[in-house]
């Protein structure tokens, strides 16, 4: 059952993913993208209330909340390889080193991280691999899974359970 809540809390957040791809070249997208990524926390957190067939502690809940959006994150991870080595056309890619080339945003770097140096970034971005790129967005997905399980498991919590 907790591969199942993983495969559909993947899939909200796969959209979610790719809302904020289409955001780059149509910003009205992002607010979907930013809405499916904060209901994670309710998909994954009521499927697994749901199944509680007796109240579990924190930490039960918190484990399941983990191995919930571990699943997520790999299967989102799979769905972002898909779009930049199939859809994207280096959008993405292209669209970060437009920001960090855009004036107000480099003086604001510049100010806040003297040491910065901004066109090396640019020159790593623009040269960087597929392999690597995918790297960067496992461990990210990774850290997000993390970080979500722990308002996913609050979320889960029975109603009835007084073990919070």
């Amino acid at each position: 059952m907790i591969q199942k809540i993983g495969l559909y809390t993947g899939l909200v957040w796969s959209g979610s993913f790719i809302f904020t791809m289409l955001s780059l070249t149509q910003p009205g997208w992002g607010f979907a993208g930013n809405l499916l990524g904060i209901a994670t926390i309710w998909v994954a957190g009521i499927q697994l209330r749901n199944i509680q067939d007796t109240p579990w502690s924190l930490h039960q809940r918190w484990r399941k909340s983990l191995s919930v959006h571990a699943l997520a994150a790999l299967l989102c991870t799979f769905v972002q390889l898909i779009y930049l080595r199939f859809i994207d056309g280096g959008t993405m890619v292209d669209s970060i080193v437009r920001l960090y080339q855009t004036p107000d945003i480099a003086d604001a770097i510049k100010k806040s991280m003297p040491d910065f140096d901004i066109e090396q970034t640019i020159g790593l971005l623009n040269n960087i691999t597929l392999s690597e790129l995918m790297g960067q967005m496992l461990m990210m997905n990774a850290f997000f899974a993390i970080i979500l399980s722990i308002p996913t498991a609050v979320v889960a919590k029975v109603r009835n359970d007084k073990t919070l």
